[in-house]
């Protein structure tokens, strides 16, 4: 039997509008572009779209809804480009380490956090019997 008792106001998603997300055509029309690379073996591919419209909002709907050719889900990774003060190669990689809560050293060179990423996102994707991984990167004009 399903529970029927009203939320509390401050859990409504009426009090948190940039938690709530819905299916609109457009989501959808994302969701089969993401698929239609994932099967083509796209390696790379951008969305382009005006600030605030909903692209980050779109691809955490998606992100749990693509499926390879075989219909098995594959795993997604996201990341938010953050303002940098220093503006160099190991702090993008070092950033995605923290952001995706992968340990690493403090010392560690741009070349050990690189191949740290790729070997955590290869095991991730094994761990999920997929042969590929999907990176979502936020912010991209940052870098």
């Amino acid at each position: 039997m399903t529970d029927l008792s009203p939320l509390p106001p401050n859990q409504h998603p009426m009090y948190n509008p940039l938690t709530m997300g819905f299916a609109t055509p457009m989501v959808s029309a994302l969701l089969q572009t993401v698929t239609d690379w994932v099967w083509m073996g796209t390696t790379g591919a951008y969305i382009v779209g005006d600030s605030q419209i909903g692209k980050t909002k779109a691809t955490q709907l998606i992100a749990s809804r693509i499926r390879d050719r075989a219909g098995r889900a594959v795993p997604c990774q996201f990341y938010s480009t953050p303002c940098r003060d220093k503006r160099t190669i190991r702090e993008v990689f070092e950033s995605l380490c923290n952001q995706a809560q992968f340990l690493f050293r403090s010392r560690a060179t741009t070349n050990e956090l690189a191949n740290q990423i790729i070997n955590r996102f290869a095991e991730i994707a094994r761990y999920q019997q997929s042969d590929r991984i999907v990176l979502f990167v936020d912010e991209m004009q940052r870098l």
